[in-house]
């Protein structure tokens, strides 16, 4: 379990530090309706990352690193787009175009972070059985 809150510490700070990032050129140049997106994006990325790592994790324990890994991508890549569609009905503020140009790349971030740390996961565990 400690495994779980590795990754998703990794997670986190990896987002953090992306938003750290993207917030000066954002807020320069679309003020508080960019900062806006940039936070609703990253916590949508950070909830379904969570989600990924939480269903990786458990599913290697049980032997199923395959099909956790794959589960736990659709729901992650279910929750991003149902946060896309919502964003328009309960924010119709924050222009859409906005929105899933900084969705996309936090998604584009998380996939990368989780992917490495489900790599460097699964290279540990194989080293442990050998």
């Amino acid at each position: 379990m400690k495994s779980v809150w590795v990754q998703q510490l990794w997670l986190t700070a990896s987002m953090l530090l992306l938003g750290l990032v993207l917030y000066p050129p954002i807020r320069f140049r679309f003020g508080a309706v960019g900062i806006e997106s940039l936070v609703i994006s990253a916590s949508i990325c950070l909830v379904s990352g969570f989600v990924f790592t939480t269903f990786q994790v458990v599913w290697t324990a049980c032997g199923w690193a395959g099909l956790g890994a794959l589960v736990g991508g659709v729901l992650r890549l279910v929750m991003t787009l149902l946060g896309m569609l919502l964003i328009g009905r309960l924010r119709p503020g924050i222009p859409v175009v906005l929105f899933g140009g900084v969705l996309s790349i936090f998604y584009l971030a998380s996939l990368g972070v989780e992917t490495l740390l489900l790599v460097r996961s699964l290279d540990r565990m194989a080293k442990r059985s050998v």
